[in-house]
């Protein structure tokens, strides 16, 4: 079994956001920005991060930006 990134950071910290499509997100930095303005702002305003993540996603889709480049949201079990 391979274990990913993600899994490996889950085990130091709480939370994790990772990209589907990591091919693609190393040419288009543009849904990384928009998922970040959205994300830190409402992070930055006190909301949860459940609830900013959810702020960055509208972000990206406001922005016009295809779904599958929607980062995923990871908890920590």
């Amino acid at each position: 079994m391979q274990i990913s990134e993600a899994q490996i950071l889950l085990a130091l910290v709480s939370w994790a956001v990772r990209v589907r499509d990591v091919s693609q997100a190393l040419l288009d930095f543009e849904p990384q920005i928009e998922f970040a303005i959205g994300f830190y702002t409402a992070l930055g305003a006190g909301k949860s991060i459940e609830f900013s993540y959810q702020i960055g996603c509208s972000a990206i889709r406001l922005a016009g930006i295809p779904e599958h480049l929607t980062p995923v949201l990871k908890k920590k079990q």
